[in-house]
């Protein structure tokens, strides 16, 4: 199916011009050992699936994985094992700080937790709830009809790219 996306279509379908997508497709094929490293989260889409199939492909069409170094990763953490514990630091937790698995967080904000103190504002670094704690169990479960509805920023709308979790809202809000 290759043949059936051209530079040019694939610059009419991506907006990156036709001449890039060469340059790239040459280099690629041409600079080995090349990897591709996927990132966390490209298959949590409708088509990520595919996604990552297409590109676990494409080492196989330019040789890369007969090369030492070549070929696709999407995480080391298997080949070379992190020490979470030490990295984390449980130790420097102050006894007594409340700690809330993010896979309880739409529990925790809809009120299922009964948490002895509410959350009423909460700040997220480095991750997306609304696909680790998935947002159908939000509005499915939510006590007195409360809802939660992502709220996308279009700060960036001029930058000609679509908003990210890191410029997105979640709202709770009674339905």
């Amino acid at each position: 199916r290759a043949k059936d996306y051209p530079p040019e279509k694939v610059a009419r379908i991506t907006g990156i011009p036709a001449d890039d997508v060469r340059k790239l497709a040459r280099e690629y094929a041409t600079t080995q050992p090349s990897v591709i490293r996927i990132g966390v989260a490209i298959e949590r889409h409708s088509g990520g699936g595919q996604a990552v199939r297409a590109l676990a492909c494409l080492p196989a069409l330019v040789g890369a994985w007969r090369k030492p170094g070549g070929g696709i990763l999407q995480l080391p953490l298997w080949a070379f094992p992190i020490n979470w514990g030490a990295l984390m630091r449980p130790d420097f937790i102050t006894p007594g700080t409340r700690v809330l698995n993010q896979w309880l967080l739409g529990q925790a904000l809809t009120g299922l937790a009964r948490l002895d103190v509410p959350i009423r504002s909460l700040f997220v670094y480095n991750a997306n709830p609304m696909v680790v704690a998935p947002f159908g169990y939000w509005t499915t479960h939510a006590p007195g009809g409360a809802t939660v509805s992502s709220v996308n920023s279009a700060r960036f709308a001029d930058l000609g790219r679509a908003p990210t979790f890191s410029d997105t809202a979640v709202q709770l809000s009674a339905a």
